[in-house]
């Protein structure tokens, strides 16, 4: 992916999240700071999302936006440990947030 503005940035995870709308709720602002996540550097991703929520008055607590910038930093990642039978059955990941529905 080509190098973005912050301005580019923002507006790329509106189309893409919200089909072009701004983020009002805090489930729109998520998915709007999860792909700003995804979209920035490993290790650059937690500095760059608190400064793309100011920026754009997330709403969102530093907390959540810590364990999204995490949650996409480890995505990034290389190949992880697997996790122990334990972990496997808690209904929450290794970041706090509620793990997806096993299909």
């Amino acid at each position: 992916m080509r190098h973005m503005s912050p301005n580019e940035l923002h507006k790329y995870s509106c189309d893409t999240m919200l089909r072009g709308r701004k983020p009002v709720t805090d489930k729109e602002w998520m998915l709007v700071v999860n792909c700003w996540a995804a979209n920035i550097a490993k290790d650059m991703t937690s500095d760059a999302v608190r400064i793309m929520a100011l920026l754009y008055n997330c709403p969102l607590n530093p907390e959540i936006l810590e364990l999204i910038s995490a949650f996409q930093d480890d995505r990034k990642g290389g190949a992880k440990p697997q996790p122990s039978q334990e972990e496997n059955d808690d209904d929450v990941s290794s970041h706090g947030l509620p793990k997806a529905n096993k299909l």
